[in-house]
């Protein structure tokens, strides 16, 4: 059954729209640490790939690995962003840690051939501010909650090359944005008189598919690469107004049918790894993610038409140097680097989203008892200052106009078992 929504309120929910979906923490969408390993190095982990966590940064890894290897771990994550109006007022996210788990496991079946399996978050999180900030009526929290399975076949073609190939299994099980709605201006009555709350809820599964392939070029050096394709979330859900002023006689809700499509860039991360002496290991990795492909966001909903929301992102970049000290025999220390650039231009930037860009610094360290591994990892994500000015907020009377500053903090733990 259809749901009617009132014609007078729909050019509001038109607005609300325009902002819709705008969920993320680093990278657009991206979640880079996938293991406390990668991590420490920074996550050049590409032509490395020498643990089960190889399942996301290069899968043809996983036939460097002998017997059955289980990997669990997680991180947590802590994101701050100031925003600072051009009056000059100073505000704040709330401070919020995001726990953002992994597992892998993998087997080899021989000298030749090894299978796996990887459950991680590589996209998704969230941000929120106050209720009553600025941010208050063009979105004021977002999440965005993707699971994915990559299941994985690994094969050693010659001492010096291992080719891998995996599906991606993707399932978002809650992407949502609140924000604020003033249904009073529907009407022509004071602005601010009659204000409701707005929710979008959608879930949706999704698939794609990665390759990867590793080559030894000699006792020293090694040359690592994957690609993952991108994938497209058709997203299903809910669009509900709450929380109604009773004067409006429009009913304590309103709740009608949404779907948005969101795509998931295409990924290729290459690396190349040297061990300069016998206890100290570098690795280079660059990373090309294709956000030029999230061209705008197809919002519907049921019964009425569909709302124009360009995006216009551009591909990114993220440049990263890891470092790793064999200090005893038992023990490993990591540290590394990285700079990543933004996808997203000034035009479409938005609030939700701290996407300027970074500096990632890493410290990582290794510890090994019996069959047991376990790996610690720190990552510090410092972002330029963004100063913008767009009509993001507009359509709804306000501004998202002024400065932007950002820093993640990221602690991440991993278990590793051998047997």
């Amino acid at each position: 059954m259809k749901t009617k929504i009132n014609r007078e309120i729909f050019a509001l929910i038109l607005a609300f729209l325009i902002g819709f979906p705008a969920t993320g923490l680093a990278l657009g969408f991206l979640n880079a640490d996938q293991s406390a390993s990668g991590q420490g190095c920074a996550n050049a982990f590409a032509a490395t790939a020498d643990d089960p966590s190889a399942l996301w940064y290069n899968p043809a890894g996983i036939t460097q690995l002998e017997g059955t290897q289980i990997l669990s771990g997680i991180h947590l994550v802590a994101p701050s962003t100031k925003h600072t109006s051009t009056a000059g007022v100073k505000e704040e996210t709330i401070g919020k840690i995001y726990p953002i788990p992994h597992m892998y496991f993998t087997k080899k079946i021989n000298d030749k051939l090894a299978v796996g399996m990887g459950l991680n978050t590589p996209f998704g999180l969230g941000k929120e501010y106050r209720t009553d900030s600025f941010a208050a009526f063009v979105g004021h929290a977002s999440q965005l909650a993707l699971i994915q399975a990559n299941p994985t076949v690994a094969y050693k073609v010659n001492d010096n090359v291992s080719v891998g190939v995996g599906v991606d299994l993707d399932y978002v099980s809650d992407m949502s944005m609140k924000s604020k709605i003033d249904l009073g201006a529907a009407y022509g009555l004071t602005p601010g008189t009659y204000i409701g709350d707005v929710k979008i809820k959608t879930d949706a599964t999704a698939w794609g598919y990665n390759l990867g392939v590793l080559a030894k070029v000699n006792d020293n050096q090694k040359l690592g690469a994957s690609y993952r394709s991108g994938i497209d979330l058709d997203l299903a859900g809910t669009y509900r107004i709450s929380n109604i002023p009773a004067a409006l006689g429009l009913g304590s809700a309103i709740k009608t049918n949404a779907q948005a499509t969101i795509p998931l860039p295409a990924m290729i991360k290459a690396g190349y790894a040297i061990d300069v002496n016998d206890k100290l290991s570098l690795e280079f990795d660059v990373d090309w993610l294709d956000y030029s492909s999230f061209k705008h966001t197809n919002i519907t909903l049921e019964a009425l038409p569909d709302v124009p929301n360009p995006r216009n992102w551009k591909d990114s970049y993220i440049y990263a140097l890891g470092a790793d000290y064999q200090l005893k025999k038992d023990l490993e220390l990591r540290a590394g680097f990285a700079y990543a650039t933004t996808p997203v231009p000034e035009s479409t930037y938005e609030q939700i989203i701290p996407c300027n860009d970074m500096y990632v610094s890493t410290l990582g360290v290794g510890f090994e008892k019996g069959p047991y591994t376990i790996d610690v990892g720190y990552t510090l994500v410092l972002y330029n200052e963004r100063s913008i000015d767009n009509n993001v907020g507009s359509a709804v009377g306000v501004s998202i106009d002024g400065d932007f500053d950002s820093i993640v903090h990221i602690f991440g733990v991993s278990v590793q078992l051998s047997i």
